[in-house]
This record gives structure tokens, sequence and C-alpha cells, in this order.
């Protein structure tokens, strides 16, 4: 990997920091269900093997299988939850009419926290963020209200072209294939921009 990447990893790594980790899952075996059993799981599964595989989007697809354990909210909305460093994170599935979109938490202010939850800072000057601890059933609606309203930043993988499905007469329609290889290459060329770009400046400064 190109001294240039991985600085790009450290930044990202940097702009992701600052969210929610979990002392214990907050769903439980009760809670979740097989990606596959599900319409929108479904759905996933069959337009994420589209992706291109390239570095950028090789640990997304390690994710996404029929065993991959779910909580689904909604018809559209589906969150899991995975062990990173012995702390949990959540992670969330949606989509609208013409995109699907896997989406990582970003840390936001939640003022109404659950009874039976504790929500503490790490004290950690690279990552930063807030630990939660507290009640399985507290841990658990802290998690469906994280995932409903926090923020989050996402990669969606388009599944219909968008202007024919708002009803537009204009522009020609595309397959889900055409379109994800379109977008996956035209997301790596501006990663490598911006990355160019930064190193430049980076060598500019100490230089």
């Amino acid at each position: 990997m190109s001294v240039s990447n991985r600085f790009l990893i450290i930044f990202m790594t940097l702009i992701l920091s600052g969210c929610y980790s979990f002392e214990k899952a907050p769903y439980t075996d009760e809670d979740l269900k097989p990606l596959s059993s599900t319409e929108f799981g479904k759905a996933v599964i069959k337009y994420a093997s589209k992706i291109p595989d390239t570095e950028y989007t090789e640990d997304l697809k390690k994710t996404i299988s029929g065993d991959t354990s779910v909580r689904e909210i909604s018809s559209d909305f589906l969150v899991t939850q995975s062990k990173e460093d012995g702390m949990w994170q959540i992670s969330v599935m949606m989509r609208n009419n013409h995109h699907i979109m896997f989406c990582s938490m970003m840390e936001s202010e939640i003022n109404d926290i659950p009874k039976g939850v504790k929500v503490a800072p790490i004290q950690s000057a690279l990552t930063g963020g807030y630990s939660v601890s507290g009640s399985e059933n507290g841990m658990k609606n802290f998690a469906d209200l994280l995932a409903a309203t926090g923020p989050k930043l996402c990669i969606s993988i388009p599944y219909a072209d968008p202007r024919k499905t708002a009803g537009s007469s204009n522009g020609s329609a595309s397959s889900g294939g055409d379109i994800i290889d379109t977008v996956f290459g035209t997301v790596g060329s501006v990663i490598s921009t911006i990355t160019s770009t930064i190193s430049d400046l980076i060598s500019s400064v100490l230089g």
C-alpha cells in the first residue's frame, strides 16, 4: 500500500473516530435475525455481489452474507453489531427507492439517554468518543435510538436509475451493475485525487 493511501486511511480513521462503543453487545440473539431472512436483506445480498473488488470495498464486502445477523427496525432499515478491540459498534443498512446505503455511526449529542444506561467519555487522545454500559434493555434501547436518530457516514450502492425512479424522462436507464461499476470507478478516482492533494499539502508544509 502506498504512503498516500496509508495517510488516507489514517485521515479517515480520525474523521470516523468519536463514535459510541458498547461495553457489551447491545442486541441479544433474540433481537436479531439472519440478513437473508428479510426482504431488504435479500436485496442487499443481491446487489452487494455486484460491488467491484477494490481496496476501498474489501472490508465492506466481507461483512455482507446471508448469515449476517441484523436487527430489523423497519422494512428498509437494518442494524448490525460487530466487536472491535473488545468493544461493540453498530452499523446501519438502509435504502431509498434507488440506493442501498451502508453506514457507520458518527458522534452525536444524545440528550434523551434511556434509563439504566451510562455514557462516559473515552480517555484516548487518538479516538475519543464514548463508552456505553448499562442494563440489557437499556443498551438495546440506546442502540435503537442512536441508529435511528444519529448522524451517519455512508457508502451508497445504486440499484436503480434515480432519473427513472424520480419519473424523469431525461436520459436512458442503466443496469445496476453498470451504475455500480461507474460509481466505484469514480469513487476510486476521487479518493486518489484527494489523497494526492493531501500528500502534496503535507510535503509543502514539512518541506
